[in-house]
């Protein structure tokens, strides 16, 4: 239930409080209305001067827009979760992560585990070269060093006797 208290001091200024009988919602509902505070001054400025009258009208509305405006206030309050609710799930999320982490380190942990040691994985990769006949820096040294030899003996093979025909056919042109 709301209380209101139109407060004025010795200056000619009032203000609207509105007070949440709920305590702990005080600092949420708590409000100082300047407007109003001026229209119960200006009401009463007019009452005692003799003028008008219909600054009350106007100050029962703006409570009433008040009042409607603490209800629209009390209703958006009441859907949005409450400091123990985030609390409550942050701690949830933060349990989650270290199951989450530890279940990541036990299965890395398990995946490398199953991995081949250094020695294995030498053997492995000796085998698939002798099984797939890959080509290592050895056999294509020899390799090269074969065809090398191999075209040297076509050169001695060809060029001695080619150089032998030039210089027969030379010698023939120039003693006939």
């Amino acid at each position: 239930m709301n209380n209101y208290k139109i407060a004025s001091g010795e200056q000619p200024k009032a203000t609207l409080q509105l007070v949440h009988s709920d305590r702990t919602k005080k600092s949420h509902t708590r409000y100082s209305l300047k407007t109003i505070g001026e229209t119960a001054v200006s009401y009463e400025d007019g009452y005692n001067g003799g003028g008008g009258g219909g600054g009350m009208d106007d100050l029962a509305r703006k409570v009433q827009q008040l009042e409607e405006a603490v209800k629209e206030i009390k209703q958006e309050l009441k859907e949005q979760p409450s400091k123990n609710d985030m609390i409550i799930l942050q701690k949830d999320i933060s349990l989650e992560l270290k199951d989450l982490s530890k279940n990541i380190t036990d299965n890395f942990s398990s995946k490398i585990s199953t991995l081949p040691n250094e020695d294995r994985m030498k053997t492995i990769i000796r085998e698939q070269i002798t099984e797939l006949k890959v080509a290592t820096e050895g056999y294509v040294s020899e390799k090269i060093h074969e065809a090398s030899n191999k075209n040297f003996r076509w050169f001695l093979g060809l060029g001695i006797p080619g150089l032998i025909a030039i210089a027969v056919a030379l010698i023939k042109l120039y003693i006939t």
